[in-house]
């Protein structure tokens, strides 16, 4: 008998656990939550569990712990299948003695489950050389709450073809079905991989060297601008300096060429490089890559997205939200793609007032919408989500995402409330 209080959700206790072995068992489980009228939170490692609202309804938590098995490994078509319970060290494990990997990068990869990381679609600062992580994914089977299984794409890359359902639940938050399964596609592993660490004197010069090298012909797997708060007095960061972190990999040739060439253009800025050990370089990707999550849930984790032009607005915003709030958060910016994430630590949340901090993330938000962007509230305290906005206004396809809820759940099974809009 499984312990309901290891599947709490936000504070919410579930009234019963399931752990199916097989797909078709957890489909029979979802179709036996709809007839008995249940709400389902699907849970992986439940390390995701943060994101969104709480559970309103009384609810079952079906998790996909005993899904951890590889369906198919191609390694001549550089493809593999796994099961959706599977954490993403153990697939890159099973794949690199085969010289293989998946471009995937998320927080916490010991614990997270390759479904909770689609579910969420939350991603780490490889995404600049990766892409997104349904950019990896060419085939999915999903349960639904009528009981059926669900497939599309396919197992090899040449099946992907026409409209691919599979970026439907990639970033659903398990609203629209279960994920028990997904291909891959694969890539070599890089020969080598290089990081160089520059520190500037405030967010500006480490945004303007990035967007430098953004517009050379340099191509970085990884590229972010972190606050000294972020970096946590690592390398020698001074109070209120700012380290700008740049990642190569590939061939051993193509790597040191780009290290060159990136030592010229930071010369010509009169900032210097630093060459930080392998163990150090492993320690910095991490501690950018797990970003918090390790720290208790009162913690504040604010994502926002814009154009990687308008990153120094995004951060006056959040000066303001800092002022607000008494408390300047650590931050990352990730200066590939626009995305910025605030996080306040649990010491600087419990003394300021909900409203305060609704303010705050309001100001943040409206300067990433005056930009055409989005602001998400990842993570906070439970007491804090019936008063801060976490999702901010509907999109503009909301129409259709209500439509294909009401069409894949119309029993509102599937963690109903939880995500954008109350789905």
């Amino acid at each position: 008998m499984l312990d309901t209080a290891q599947y709490s959700v936000q504070g919410a206790e579930p009234r019963g656990v399931a752990a199916p072995d097989t797909p078709e068992a957890l489909a029979a489980a979802l179709a036996e939550a709809a007839a008995d009228g249940v709400a389902v939170v699907p849970w992986g490692a439940g390390v995701y569990q943060g994101m969104g609202h709480p559970p309103t309804d009384p609810f079952r938590a079906v998790t996909t712990a005993c899904l951890n098995r590889v369906v198919e490994h191609s390694p001549a078509d550089l493809t593999i299948a796994v099961e959706a319970g599977m954490t993403l060290d153990a697939l890159q494990s099973t794949l690199s003695p085969h010289g293989q990997r998946v471009n995937l990068d998320a927080p916490l990869p010991g614990q997270a489950t390759i479904g909770g990381i689609l579910a969420t679609a939350l991603s780490g600062p490889r995404r600049l050389g990766y892409g997104l992580p349904r950019d990896q994914v060419i085939g999915m089977r999903v349960a639904r709450p009528d009981g059926t299984l669900a497939r599309s794409g396919g197992r090899v890359v040449k099946n992907v073809t026409g409209f691919d359902m599979s970026r439907l639940y990639t970033g659903s938050l398990g609203t629209l079905g279960v994920i028990v399964e997904v291909g891959f596609r694969l890539s070599p592993l890089p020969a080598v991989s290089a990081t160089l660490t520059m520190a500037c004197r405030d967010s500006f010069q480490a945004l303007a060297l990035a967007e430098a090298i953004r517009q050379s012909r340099l191509q970085p797997a990884a590229l972010d601008a972190l606050s000294s708060e972020a970096v946590a007095g690592a390398l020698g960061v001074a109070q209120n300096e700012w380290l700008l972190a740049v990642e190569f990999t590939g061939g051993r040739a193509t790597v040191q060429r780009q290290v060159e060439d990136t030592l010229r253009l930071v010369k010509a800025h009169s900032v210097r490089a630093e060459t930080p050990s392998q163990e150090q370089a492993v320690a910095i990707w991490e501690h950018v890559r797990d970003f918090g999550r390790s720290e208790p849930a009162s913690m504040i984790i604010l994502r926002a997205t814009v154009l990687p032009s308008h990153l120094p607005d995004l951060v006056a915003a959040v000066d303001t939200a800092a002022h607000m709030v008494s408390a300047s958060p650590a931050l990352i910016l990730r200066a590939g793609n626009g995305t910025l994430y605030a996080h306040w630590p649990a010491e600087s949340v419990n003394d300021v007032a909900p409203e305060t901090w609704r303010h705050a993330v309001a100001a943040v938000r409206a300067a990433s919408l005056r930009q055409r962007g989005s602001a998400v509230v990842e993570e906070c305290p439970v007491e804090l989500k019936g008063v801060v906005d976490l999702w901010g206004p509907a999109p503009e396809a909301f129409r259709a995402m209500e439509r294909l809820k009401e069409e894949l759940d119309p029993g509102r099974v599937l963690n109903p409330g939880r995500y954008v809009g109350g789905l």
